[in-house]
């Protein structure tokens, strides 16, 4: 990430998640030119938002998703 892309995020910016996280279990498999993680996430919407049920976002960069499944 080049540093002229950076941008300052204040607190006041913040915003409560559509979703809390109630587990995470994760499997890392470290290679030799890259690394596999599987998550598994249980989450359930937040009752202290306007919009309980709004869009899931992942944020992160340099990551490929593989799959992702809901149940």
């Amino acid at each position: 990430m080049k540093r002229s892309s950076l941008r300052t995020i204040r607190l006041k910016d913040y915003k409560p998640s559509a979703y809390l996280v109630d587990t995470v279990h994760l499997d890392v498999s470290l290679g030799e030119s890259h690394t596999l993680v599987r998550s598994r996430l249980k989450l359930r919407p937040n009752p202290a938002v306007s919009r309980p049920h709004g869009p899931l976002e992942l944020d992160g960069s340099h990551f490929e998703l593989d799959s992702l499944a809901l149940n």
